[in-house]
């Protein structure tokens, strides 16, 4: 059963890997989670994985806590990431990774964080909108660096 549910996770509808998610994390028996993986790629971009529900089992089979998505040039992935991490209890953190060119580091060839193209440098900002102040304590006060409450809120 457990193969025809997981081949449900990289095709037909958005719903029915949702589905497929769901029933394969119900008789999982999965226990407590650690670990984090803030950088996978999907199929929207280069990946073994089919899709975001197919990276989400995957993670959820091995226990993870958290998971990040991570793909190249494209947010595309990021609503079924978010409900599938959501299905499986992962807390999910978002991503998309792009290449940018420093011209003036190209006209001198140096290499930044590509060990073969010049001034190539890859930019993946993470971002969890679990991110949540917590009240404040009476037994302590907020750091200087502590986020204003408009961050913490998104207001």
């Amino acid at each position: 059963m457990n193969g025809k549910l997981e081949a449900a996770l990289y095709g037909g509808t958005l719903e029915s890997r949702l589905e497929a998610l769901r029933q394969l994390c119900a008789g999982s028996g999965v226990g407590s989670r650690r670990g984090t993986n803030c950088h996978i790629h999907t199929n929207e971009s280069f990946s073994v994985f089919r899709s975001p529900s197919e990276a989400v089992w995957q993670a959820a089979r091995e226990g993870l806590a958290v998971l990040g998505i991570n793909d190249h040039y494209t947010v595309a992935g990021h609503e079924e990431f978010r409900q599938a991490c959501e299905i499986a209890g992962i807390e999910a953190t978002f991503s998309m990774e792009a290449v940018g060119m420093d011209r003036a580091a190209e006209a001198t060839r140096l290499l930044l964080n590509d060990p073969i193209t010049p001034a190539a440098f890859t930019s993946a900002p993470k971002a969890s909108p679990a991110f949540r102040r917590p009240p404040p304590s009476p037994h302590r006060a907020w750091p200087a660096c502590a986020p204003p409450s408009s961050f913490a809120t998104g207001r």
